[in-house]
Formats: C-alpha cells, sequence, structure tokens
C-alpha cells in the first residue's frame, strides 16, 4: 500500500476511486474501476475496506494493494467501522446497520432508518443518519441526539463527536451531551477523520479534523478552535470526495 498513519485516504464516487493525500496535499489514485465507493476504514493489521455502493459489495485491499471481496449481496452499503472483531455496515438501501464477521458472514444487527456514516470509539459505535446522531453502546443500548441532515461521524481524543450534516455544518455533541455547532458554510461535508499522530514529537496539525466536501470536491481541516484551512482538491475538478480516513484513526484494535 505504500501509505503511512500522515496519508489520508478518499473515496471519489464520481470517478470511482480512491485517492491518498499526502500531507503536504499532493495525491495520487490507490485504486479505481470501483461502483460509488463510499465509507472507508482499516483494521488493526493496515487491511483497507472500502464500501462500494453501486456493487453492494466490501472490498478489502492488503498492505500490497491486492484487493479481494469481503462482503457481497449488501443493499446501498455506505458507513464502515470495525467494531472489535466485526465489521459494521450501513446498508442505506436497506435501513440496518449489518455485521460482518472475519469469515465475511454478515449477520443483522440492528435496524436505522437512512444511515449512513459510522465509526468506532471503545466501547461505542456512533451511526449518522436519518437527521441523527444514534450512539450504541455495549447491550445495545441506543442514545439518540437530534441532528438535521447528518452524514458523517467521527470522534476526538477526548470523546467528543463530531457530526456532518447536509446543510454545510458540523456539530460537536460533547461527551456529557452538550452539543453546539462547530463549523458552518461548508459544501456537501460527508467524510470526516482526525489526523493522529505519526511519531512521538509530531505535535503540528496533530487532533485537526479533516473534511471532505463532496458537491466542492475538496478537502479541508479544522484546528481544535474551529479555524478552517484549505487541504486539497481531487485532480479533476468534476470529481467528488466522500469518506476520508486517515490508516491509524480509521484503525480498530481487534481482541486476540
Amino acid at each position: 500500500m505504500q501509505a503511512g498513519a500522515g496519508d489520508l485516504f478518499a473515496t471519489d464516487p464520481n470517478a470511482n476511486n480512491i485517492r491518498i493525500y499526502a500531507l503536504d496535499g499532493t495525491t495520487r489514485i490507490f485504486a479505481s474501476g470501483l461502483n460509488s465507493p463510499q465509507g472507508l476504514t482499516f483494521d488493526s493489521f493496515g487491511s483497507l475496506f472500502v464500501a462500494d455502493k453501486g456493487s453492494g459489495h466490501v472490498y478489502k485491499y492488503a498492505t500490497d494493494g491486492t484487493r479481494t471481496t469481503f462482503a457481497s449481496g449488501l443493499v446501498e452499503p455506505i458507513g464502515l467501522a470495525f467494531d472489535g472483531n466485526q465489521l459494521a455496515v450501513a446498508e442505506n438501501g436497506k435501513g440496518t446497520v449489518t455485521r460482518i464477521d472475519q469469515d465475511g458472514n454478515p449477520m443483522a444487527f440492528q435496524n436505522f432508518a437512512d444511515p449512513f456514516g459510522l465509526t468506532f470509539e471503545r466501547p461505542n459505535l456512533y451511526l449518522a443518519g436519518n437527521d441523527a446522531l444514534n450512539i450504541i453502546a455495549p447491550m445495545n443500548v441506543v442514545t439518540t441526539f437530534a441532528i438535521p441532515g447528518s452524514r458523517a461521524v467521527a470522534v476526538d481524543g477526548d470523546g467528543n463527536a463530531f457530526v456532518s450534516s447536509s446543510d454545510g455544518s458540523i456539530t460537536r455533541v460533547a461527551t456529557n451531551g452538550a452539543t453546539l455547532t462547530f463549523a458552518s458554510g461548508l459544501t456537501t461535508p460527508n467524510g470526516l477523520a482526525f489526523r493522529p499522530k505519526r511519531y512521538s514529537a509530531d505535535e503540528e496539525g496533530v487532533g485537526d479534523l479533516f473534511v471532505a466536501e463532496t458537491a466542492a470536491g475538496e478537502i479541508s481541516h479544522f484546528a481544535a478552535d474551529g479555524v478552517r484551512q484549505f487541504f486539497a482538491s481531487a485532480e479533476i475538478r468534476s470529481s467528488s470526495l466522500s469518506s476520508a480516513c486517515f490508516p491509524a484513526s480509521c484503525s480498530t484494535s481487534r481482541p486476540a
């Protein structure tokens, strides 16, 4: 794969590819020939998983870039997140979150209307969609926050959830349940990812929130104080960017 924790992966559903962005904003195509690729996540072994909405597959890319079909027969899969040793998939066309075991076998988990983005931050699974953020705790206890037009979700190092909405805003949901508008004025923000630390002395930009703006075909990033900076654009201006994922921030350790 030849990519490290400092490289940002983003899906481009118009061009049907996955792009890698270095921290200086330069970009290259990692994979092509997909069918409306959406959510991305990594497992703890460094393999990349992508929800291919148009085909109904979840593809797995090994660290050498080899692609295999991890699961098939899904209905418009969009969001992905590893929850322990299972892959959670938001099947938007079916209105459900499905869990897939390590052998690629799907298991119905829980119904949610219009599910989109997923992320996991131990011990909770976070789901954006249907005008809400759903926090699914162990034993399937669900806490819901009303967020109109919710699309994607990411969780920072302190456990605060950030949810993008179709109106161009990002809402911060604190651990105590308080909500506030973190950012506004974006153009169809979908993918969200926090930049991880690459090495012990790495400080500048660590923890910045990266946002893939679908309609604009751009990626912006926000510091903790909400200051926004342009990061990169798709090489083809008509392309869109959907999900965003750093290898270190989108991976989840699997239990032994």
